[in-house]
């Protein structure tokens, strides 16, 4: 091979690592561009979830503190005596607890969108074991039963916290004598899984499934002193928190009642 073609061959080795230098530059910038997209897309759906509880939550909080207020006005100026007083106090006492639990679940659900634990995994079936121990204690009429479930993506709190709620919603508005919620792993794949989280009791009214996710909402048929609507809104923002989703089944669930859809994360092979 002649010096020219030496040079020639060198050309274009170097012309290749140039050309393989900005495919692999090219490649880091569309991860990046790519990762910045879904961060801001996350940071703008977080934006829009904080704007609708925070809306949904202003009306139910100024209810009591207007109560609490017009009753201060009255007092101040002095057009209320007794035996009126005593029960215009207590209504005022009254208000001021219902308030600060509002408050008190506003911050729950805000905060459980905050501490994230992404790299975090756990194996569900004990915590459904500890979960199914802990509803037989409070609520002897109601069992849970379902089928295993492996790791998923979230953290062990967290994991229970959000079983818990959706155990406990139905051991409470099932409304039969002997409740039964059954977990069912209704798909798998390598990135996911889906549960179906049903029980066996009335199920859930149709003017009622548009409004159950949201804070402060009960069922429009619910006595005060059965909830505070935010047991629903803290179960969505915890699973949205690890990517996953909830969501109402539209069908009833297998044994009759209502049936909730879970999609949660499961880990990969580098977590």
């Amino acid at each position: 091979m002649s010096a020219r073609d030496d040079e020639i061959a060198a050309l274009r080795r170097a012309v290749e690592r140039e050309r393989q230098a900005r495919e692999e530059a090219e490649q880091v910038a569309e991860r990046a561009i790519a990762r910045s997209a879904r961060i801001l897309e996350a940071a703008q759906q977080e934006h829009a979830t904080l704007r609708a509880v925070a809306a949904s939550a202003t009306h139910d909080i100024k209810n009591p503190l207007s109560t609490i207020s017009g009753f201060a006005k009255l007092l101040s100026a002095r057009q209320i005596e007794e035996p009126l007083l005593t029960e215009v106090l207590e209504r005022m006492v009254a208000s001021t607890d219902h308030t600060i639990e509002l408050i008190d679940g506003l911050v729950e659900v805000l905060a459980a969108g905050t501490v994230v634990g992404h790299s975090a995994t756990t194996d569900l079936d004990p915590i459904l074991e500890q979960i199914a121990s802990e509803l037989a204690a409070r609520h002897p009429h109601a069992r849970l039963v379902g089928d295993p479930v492996g790791r998923i993506a979230m953290a062990a709190d967290d994991a229970h916290r959000l079983l818990d709620n959706l155990v406990e919603n139905a051991a409470r508005h099932a409304d039969v004598p002997s409740v039964e919620v059954q977990v069912d792993v209704i798909d798998r794949t390598p990135l996911e899984v889906t549960l179906r989280v049903g029980d066996n009791g009335v199920g859930i009214d149709e003017g009622d499934r548009d409004r159950i996710f949201t804070i402060f909402q009960r069922g429009l048929d619910k006595e005060r002193g059965t909830g505070m609507g935010v047991g629903l809104a803290l179960c969505r923002r915890l699973v949205e928190a690890v990517g996953g989703a909830l969501w109402l089944d539209e069908s009833p669930s297998p044994t009759g009642g209502a049936a909730f859809l879970l999609r949660l994360p499961v880990p990969t092979e580098t977590d």
